[in-house]
This record gives structure tokens, sequence and C-alpha cells, in this order.
């Protein structure tokens, strides 16, 4: 266990341990970044190594401390979400409302229980209404010594400037393809790990979720569609007709694989062999797929299916979207 094991950039990780060795993990931190980009994790790892009685900023994750607070037992980590409202059910998956800021307020009066701090962990901090936002910026502007706030947000844009204007700043930034490959290689072939890394956009946690939601093989399932829609002995008409049965997110997931595929696709018919492949671990099958084909037929495909998207949002016959897709999609003989 331990920070090595958070998946971060390196320098996010040095930049905190470093504070939590000097003692400057205090006041309010803002933790930003994309979706999915392990705002979360990060900051169960600031809980973890401040309450852990392992030296240097670290943690073990197995001691009584970090096993309360990994189980959201421990007395002086507060983990709070705006889908839980405290004090009127009625706004159950609303907002943070100046309620929850209230009892915050009185919370944050009193010293820790065990630790040296009292943590308090906002996921989707930008989720506030005005009142709550202003409530939390008076605790803010008067804290307490012993109180650590820790905001979560993937929008930074609806929180407050003057509460921005008082945190500490923690900005997570996507890893490079190399870094989150050499993480994933211990469950997929390097290849696979590779078009994961790529797909997820360097987002650990988005990868993560990817391979759970068996990425692969629904990328396999869109070359595997492309290839009927490529032979000329398959039913244009019967292959529209099934997948405008499907639902419409569905469909738009296809769609979307069957961009990038497209997208190497006209790569490789430029000629270019080292490219930023989407999908590296079929790229022999794309090859075949699309050979002799010119790179502007590929990019027509493309913007056809860019059209599709549009029509499915203003609920234009999918079934003649799709036989319309498929015929530009076949090319010529």
């Amino acid at each position: 266990m331990g920070w090595n094991h958070v998946e971060c950039h390196p320098i996010v990780r040095q930049t905190i341990v470093s504070a939590i060795e000097k003692g400057r993990m205090r006041g309010t931190q803002l933790i930003f970044g994309p979706p999915n980009c392990g705002q979360e994790a990060i900051a169960l790892a600031i809980a973890l190594a401040l309450n852990c009685k392992t030296s240097g900023g670290d943690f073990c994750g197995e001691c009584l401390n970090c096993r309360r607070i990994r189980d959201k037992i421990f007395p002086d980590v507060y983990y709070m979400f705006p889908i839980e409202d405290w004090d009127d059910p009625k706004r159950k998956g609303q907002d943070y409302s100046i309620g929850h800021m209230r009892m915050v307020q009185e919370c944050a009066q009193t010293y820790p229980y065990e630790s040296q701090y009292k943590i308090f962990i906002f996921n989707d901090a930008h989720r506030m209404t005005t009142e709550a936002a202003n409530s939390l910026l008076k605790i803010l502007e008067e804290p307490f010594p012993h109180n650590l706030f820790l905001l979560l947000t993937n929008n930074v844009f609806r929180i407050l400037p003057t509460i921005l204007s008082r945190c500490q700043k923690i900005r997570l930034a996507p890893l490079d393809a190399a870094a989150l490959v050499e993480s994933l290689r211990g469950e997929l072939p390097e290849d696979a790990a590779e078009t994961l890394a790529r797909a997820s956009g360097g987002i650990p946690r988005q990868a993560r979720m990817l391979l759970e939601s068996n990425y692969i093989q629904t990328r396999d399932e869109a070359i595997g569609l492309l290839r009927q829609i490529r032979s000329q002995a398959s039913s244009i008409s019967g292959l529209a007709e099934r997948i405008a049965k499907e639902p419409r997110e569905a469909i738009r997931s296809q769609l979307t694989l069957l961009m990038g595929i497209l997208r190497d696709g006209a790569l490789l018919a430029e000629g270019i062999e080292d490219g930023p492949f989407l999908n590296p671990d079929r790229r022999k099958e794309i090859a075949g797929l699309f050979q002799n084909e010119k790179a502007e037929d590929l990019i027509a495909g493309l913007d056809k299916i860019l059209e599709v998207m549009v029509g499915l949002d203003r609920n234009i016959h999918t079934q003649l979207q799709m036989m319309e897709l498929f015929l530009v999609l076949r090319f010529s003989p």
C-alpha cells in the first residue's frame, strides 16, 4: 500500500507528500481535474497519510487508523456528498444546502477526537446552492487550525471565486500513456493496455471503468460490425434494422467506436506508421479492413457518423440514418 499505489501524476504525488512531511497540508485544499481523474483517491490518501503511524508522509493501509478511515468509521474524517441531505429529506439528490454548512460549522468548532485534524472531504464541491457556498466561505474565512477541508471537483468554474482564492490548489492531470500502460500491464497484454490508456485519455479511473465494462470486447464487436458493413454479401438494410432497435446510448457508443476505427484507418491510408493510434492492438485488422482505401473516403465516413449523431439528438428516423451511413461506410467495391 502507500502512495506508490495511488495512480496519479508523479509530480502531484511528490508535491502532496512534501506538504505533509513539512506540515503544510492544512487549511483548504482544492483537488480538481477532469471527471474520474482520481479526486476521491487523492483525498483518501491524504487522510490516510495524516493519520497513519508510518513516517515520511506515507501510509501503510493496514493499521487500525487506516482500516477505520477506509471503512469510513474514523471519528475525525467526514465524507460529504450532495446526494445525502442531513436536515431535509425532500432535498435528497439536490445540491449541498445551507443546512449542511451549519452542521459543518458546528462540527468544525470542536477539537478532533483522535487526530491532529478534523478532515472534511466535500465530494462534488461545485454542487452547492448560493447560500451554502456563501456559508462555507464564512467558515473558510475564520478557520480553526485543527480543520482541513478537501474540496473535490471536476468543474472548478462553478466554485465561487472567493472560495477559490482561499484554497491551495492540487490539479490532477492525466497520466502519459506509457505510465498508464505500465499500471495496466498486470491485467492486460501490453497492446490491449495501450488501447485502454488511449481510450481513457490517460485517466486511470476511466481506464479501470473501461476495463470493467469490457471495452476491448465491445470495440472488437464494432470492428466485426464494420467488417459486415464492408462485405458485399451482407444486407445493409438488415444491419440497419438490427442496429436501429438498440437503445440510443448503445447506438451512440457504437458510433463513437466506429469513429476511432475509421480514424486509425485514415492514418494508415496516409502511410503514417507510427501515429497515435486509438486501437494499436488491432492495427493489422484495421489495415486489412481498409486495404487500398483512400483517406478522403474514410474522412467522409467520419463526417457521416457525426451527422448521424446529430440526427439521433433530433429524433430523425434512426433506421434510415443507419442505412445511409452504412452505404457510405461500404464505399466502392
